[in-house]
């Protein structure tokens, strides 16, 4: 329901702007296709291809028709456009860069990486909390991965 009110006074907004009246076709489209990826956001699963592939979808149209907004001074258009444009660039990144490497990393999980601790539980005993952290940091990079 909020994002159907933000749509309509984000249309109303801009629609009413003179800059862009030779464009109204193409923004009040883009502007359709701004409420998809609001909706594709609600929904963007990182594990689920269905959603990743369909908000990409969204985003990669939003991404060709945003330069109709190129005149547009209204800070409010001008930052939503903008937070959603990030939102799609994240998505595509995590989607199309980053997911294949956790994948290998994941894969390639050993003994060692999983047992590790970089942040020990507190104790009450501050010597020896000490100890632990000072072995915590100094093995943070791996054992023997200090200078």
């Amino acid at each position: 329901m909020l994002l159907s009110i933000l749509f309509c006074l984000l249309i109303g907004e801009v629609v009413s702007k003179s800059c862009i009246d030779s464009n109204r076709p193409k923004v009040i489209k883009c502007l359709e296709t701004f409420q998809k990826v609001a909706e594709a956001a609600g929904d963007y699963d990182l594990t689920n291809a269905t959603t990743t592939k369909s908000t990409n979808e969204v985003c990669g149209k939003l991404k060709r028709c945003s330069p109709a907004f190129a005149c547009e001074t209204e800070e409010k258009i001008v930052y939503l456009l903008n937070i959603t444009l990030l939102f799609c660039d994240a998505a595509g990144f995590f989607t199309n860069e980053f997911l294949p490497c956790q994948i290998k990393l994941d894969s390639k999980t050993t003994e060692c990486s999983r047992a590790w601790n970089p942040f020990p539980a507190q104790i009450e005993d501050e010597k020896k909390m000490a100890e632990i952290q000072k072995e915590a940091c100094n093995n943070y990079f791996g054992k023997d991965n200090f200078d």
